[in-house]
């Protein structure tokens, strides 16, 4: 309820100032929050498409997917806010088509998430970041596109490699599958 209540109130209008560096910590964690809801679209009304499209617009914008990548950075204010913009990060990218794929990989998403892989603390963010890794590999491959070499330079696959040995059986064998599928040159 609240989340329809809020697109209503037409909050994604100041969308990107809710993640700039003026935001408090708890607007900018709401706003990721929020972000990821959306994106999930399963909490909201049918009644609300037209405006989920719009917002998704809003969101895939340059300034909101910049900020957005940027709270996602180490290093960048509170644990509870970067985990936040990590999930939307990832969230996204589990939820965006080919040519959406092309605007966040050319906004740095494939860095942000392998970036994320490198947190140790949280194996269901990290789990879902493979994940979120994954369907972009696997739309570009799909589309003929080739982000290999992106995950190649931003380290990825030593960190996918790396994860292959997780304590968790779900991380340790999602980043196996990854690896074989993407990665691997025999």
């Amino acid at each position: 309820f609240y989340v329809q209540a809020v697109i209503s109130a037409g909050v994604f209008a100041i969308f990107p100032e809710a993640l700039g560096e003026h935001s408090t910590t708890l607007i900018r964690k709401l706003a990721c929050c929020l972000v990821c809801k959306v994106y999930r679209k399963k909490a909201l009304d049918i009644e609300l498409s037209n405006e989920i499209s719009d917002i998704k617009t809003i969101v895939l914008g340059v300034t909101s997917l910049r900020h957005l990548f940027d709270l996602s950075q180490s290093g960048s204010l509170e644990w509870a806010v970067r985990r936040e913009a990590i999930t939307a990060s990832a969230t996204i990218a589990l939820a965006i088509n080919g040519e959406q794929v092309g605007i966040y990989v050319t906004k740095g998403g494939i860095e942000i998430l392998i970036e994320a892989l490198a947190i140790k603390i949280d194996y269901h963010l990290v789990l879902l970041v493979l994940t979120a890794l994954e369907k972009i590999l696997m739309i570009a491959q799909g589309n003929g596109k080739v982000y290999g070499l992106i995950v190649y330079q931003a380290g990825g696959v030593e960190m996918i490699e790396h994860l292959a040995n997780h304590g968790n059986e779900s991380v340790s064998a999602k980043a196996e599958g990854i690896f074989q599928q993407f990665f691997n040159s025999d």
